[in-house]
């Protein structure tokens, strides 16, 4: 076995009475066991079922980048800071399968893979990273641990409205 390393390769021809013909190739064969560099991919919780995905990804001489989603493989090209984009609005053309529609309720698996010249390949560590939630939250529940009353200016009173998922509260009233 040889070490990762470039070799020439010569070869040698010798007809029936002898002759020999030699050519030879300085940087022919490339031995390379090392994997590229692991991609990642940016988690996502979104409303939109044609969102833009991003991650990052290092790519050295000759490594490409695929990123899979919804059954749909695409070639991508980090910028020059090493960050990938892949905007599912645009309708990008697959290099293979075909993008089955994301649905609201749904999460799925995106992957990014690096592959080098040597078909060495390393794929991004996490799952589950894109999942679309196009439904507005819902009031599930209203308490309060304050006794029913009149109550004045500057009383507090305590009301606990439970929602059906996380929702983020603007407590600017117009005062």
């Amino acid at each position: 076995a040889f070490p990762d390393g470039t070799y020439p390769v010569t070869a040698t021809v010798t007809d029936g009475v002898g002759n020999a013909t030699s050519t030879g190739v300085a940087n022919a064969l490339v031995v390379d066991t090392t994997a590229p560099a692991a991609p990642t991919v940016v988690a996502l919780t979104t409303n939109s079922t044609t969102p833009t995905i991003t991650g990052t990804a290092t790519l050295g001489d000759g490594e490409t980048l695929a990123v899979s989603v919804s059954g749909a493989t695409y070639s991508v090209t980090p910028n020059s800071q090493d960050v990938w984009s892949l905007d599912l609005s645009t309708t990008p053309t697959p290099i293979s399968g075909a993008l089955t529609p994301l649905v609201d309720g749904e999460t799925y698996e995106v992957t990014a893979t690096i592959t080098d010249l040597a078909s060495n390949e390393i794929g991004d560590s996490s799952t589950e990273e894109l999942v679309i939630d196009t439904s507005g939250p819902t009031v599930v529940g209203v308490t309060s641990t304050t006794p029913d009353g009149s109550y004045g200016v500057g009383q507090a009173v305590v009301i606990n409205i439970q929602m059906s998922e996380d929702v983020t509260v603007d407590t600017d009233l117009g005062s």
